[in-house]
Protein backbone atom coordinates (compact mmCIF):
# COMPACT_ATOMS: atom_id res chain seq x y z
CA UNK A 1 0.00 0.00 0.00
CA UNK A 2 2.69 2.34 0.73
CA UNK A 3 4.18 1.96 -2.92
CA UNK A 4 0.80 2.76 -4.05
CA UNK A 5 0.35 5.70 -2.17
CA UNK A 6 3.85 6.87 -3.13
CA UNK A 7 3.20 6.71 -7.07
CA UNK A 8 -0.65 8.23 -6.11
CA UNK A 9 1.35 10.79 -4.31
CA UNK A 10 3.70 11.48 -7.19
CA UNK A 11 0.96 12.10 -10.14
CA UNK A 12 -1.20 13.82 -7.99
CA UNK A 13 2.06 16.61 -7.15
CA UNK A 14 3.04 16.51 -11.01
CA UNK A 15 -0.46 17.26 -12.44
CA UNK A 16 -1.14 20.01 -9.44
CA UNK A 17 1.95 21.16 -10.74
CA UNK A 18 1.21 21.24 -14.38
CA UNK A 19 -2.38 22.76 -13.67
CA UNK A 20 -0.39 25.66 -11.87
CA UNK A 21 1.73 25.86 -14.53
CA UNK A 22 -0.64 25.92 -17.26
CA UNK A 23 -3.36 27.86 -15.79
CA UNK A 24 -0.93 30.61 -15.56
CA UNK A 25 0.67 30.39 -18.76
CA UNK A 26 -1.61 32.02 -20.73
CA UNK A 27 -5.61 32.63 -22.55
CA UNK A 28 -5.03 29.82 -25.64
CA UNK A 29 -8.01 27.66 -25.80
CA UNK A 30 -4.96 24.75 -25.83
CA UNK A 31 -3.26 25.93 -22.96
CA UNK A 32 -7.15 26.05 -21.25
CA UNK A 33 -7.44 21.99 -22.51
CA UNK A 34 -4.53 21.23 -20.88
CA UNK A 35 -5.43 22.72 -17.13
CA UNK A 36 -8.54 21.41 -17.38
CA UNK A 37 -7.32 18.04 -18.33
CA UNK A 38 -4.70 18.60 -15.47
CA UNK A 39 -7.40 19.66 -13.07
CA UNK A 40 -9.06 16.18 -14.12
CA UNK A 41 -6.03 14.01 -13.40
CA UNK A 42 -5.76 15.72 -9.83
CA UNK A 43 -9.07 14.77 -9.09
CA UNK A 44 -9.23 11.70 -10.57
CA UNK A 45 -5.59 10.71 -8.54
CA UNK A 46 -7.48 12.08 -4.80
CA UNK A 47 -10.80 9.67 -5.72
CA UNK A 48 -8.63 7.13 -6.36
CA UNK A 49 -6.72 7.55 -3.12
CA UNK A 50 -9.88 8.00 -1.21
CA UNK A 51 -11.25 4.62 -2.61
CA UNK A 52 -8.30 3.09 -1.72
CA UNK A 53 -8.55 3.96 1.55
CA UNK A 54 -5.57 6.59 2.05
CA UNK A 55 -6.57 8.28 4.57
CA UNK A 56 -8.83 12.20 4.41
CA UNK A 57 -5.78 14.23 5.48
CA UNK A 58 -2.74 12.51 3.33
CA UNK A 59 -4.48 12.97 0.40
CA UNK A 60 -5.43 16.99 1.59
CA UNK A 61 -1.57 17.27 2.44
CA UNK A 62 -0.30 15.69 -1.29
CA UNK A 63 -2.11 18.20 -2.87
CA UNK A 64 -0.51 20.89 -0.70
CA UNK A 65 2.75 19.87 -1.28
CA UNK A 66 2.37 21.35 -4.67
CA UNK A 67 2.68 25.27 -2.97
CA UNK A 68 6.54 24.01 -2.46
CA UNK A 69 7.16 24.39 -5.86
CA UNK A 70 4.87 27.72 -6.48
CA UNK A 71 7.70 29.89 -6.11
CA UNK A 72 10.22 28.31 -8.72
CA UNK A 73 7.03 28.03 -10.65
CA UNK A 74 5.95 31.71 -10.98
CA UNK A 75 9.62 33.18 -10.63
CA UNK A 76 9.84 31.43 -13.72
CA UNK A 77 6.90 32.62 -15.59
CA UNK A 78 7.90 35.89 -14.24
CA UNK A 79 11.28 36.08 -16.21
CA UNK A 80 8.97 35.28 -19.80
CA UNK A 81 8.16 38.79 -21.35
CA UNK A 82 5.06 37.09 -22.23
CA UNK A 83 4.08 36.82 -18.63
CA UNK A 84 5.69 39.04 -16.52
CA UNK A 85 3.24 41.75 -16.60
CA UNK A 86 0.49 38.87 -15.47
CA UNK A 87 2.93 37.69 -12.94
CA UNK A 88 3.78 41.31 -11.55
CA UNK A 89 0.39 41.73 -11.22
CA UNK A 90 -1.14 39.12 -9.19
CA UNK A 91 0.27 37.84 -5.88
CA UNK A 92 2.51 34.09 -5.82
CA UNK A 93 -0.80 33.35 -2.97
CA UNK A 94 -3.16 33.53 -6.07
CA UNK A 95 -1.53 30.40 -8.02
CA UNK A 96 -0.70 28.29 -4.73
CA UNK A 97 -2.69 25.18 -4.18
CA UNK A 98 -4.52 25.58 -1.37
CA UNK A 99 -5.16 22.05 1.28
CA UNK A 100 -8.70 23.29 1.77
CA UNK A 101 -9.60 23.48 -1.61
CA UNK A 102 -8.70 19.30 -1.67
CA UNK A 103 -10.69 19.71 1.60
CA UNK A 104 -13.93 20.96 0.53
CA UNK A 105 -13.86 19.07 -2.46
CA UNK A 106 -13.99 16.33 -0.71
CA UNK A 107 -16.36 17.41 1.72
CA UNK A 108 -18.63 18.20 -0.58
CA UNK A 109 -18.31 14.96 -2.19
CA UNK A 110 -18.90 13.66 1.22
CA UNK A 111 -22.04 15.83 1.57
CA UNK A 112 -23.70 15.15 -1.22
CA UNK A 113 -23.21 12.15 -2.75
CA UNK A 114 -21.78 9.88 0.79
CA UNK A 115 -18.27 10.33 -0.20
CA UNK A 116 -15.68 9.26 -3.36
CA UNK A 117 -17.23 5.80 -2.99
CA UNK A 118 -21.01 7.21 -4.07
CA UNK A 119 -19.91 9.91 -6.18
CA UNK A 120 -18.33 7.02 -8.38
CA UNK A 121 -21.20 4.85 -7.86
CA UNK A 122 -23.34 7.21 -8.76
CA UNK A 123 -21.48 7.52 -12.56
CA UNK A 124 -21.63 3.86 -13.25
CA UNK A 125 -18.62 2.95 -10.92
CA UNK A 126 -19.74 0.53 -8.61
CA UNK A 127 -18.65 -1.26 -5.70
CA UNK A 128 -16.95 -4.15 -7.67
CA UNK A 129 -15.50 -1.61 -10.32
CA UNK A 130 -13.81 0.28 -6.80
CA UNK A 131 -13.26 -3.17 -5.07
CA UNK A 132 -10.91 -4.41 -8.38
CA UNK A 133 -9.48 -0.35 -7.87
CA UNK A 134 -8.73 -0.72 -4.38
CA UNK A 135 -7.06 -4.08 -4.54
CA UNK A 136 -4.90 -3.11 -8.06
CA UNK A 137 -3.92 0.00 -6.04
CA UNK A 138 -2.85 -1.92 -2.89
CA UNK A 139 -1.57 -5.38 -3.83
CA UNK A 140 1.93 -5.14 -2.99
Amino acid sequence: MIAVVWVCAAILSVAAAMLILRVTLGPTVLDRTIALDTLVAVIVCALALEVAGVEREAVVADYALTAERIDDVVGKLAARPTYAQDMARRDVASHTPRADSMRRLLDLLDADHGGAAGWLAERGFGPEEQTALRLRLTEA
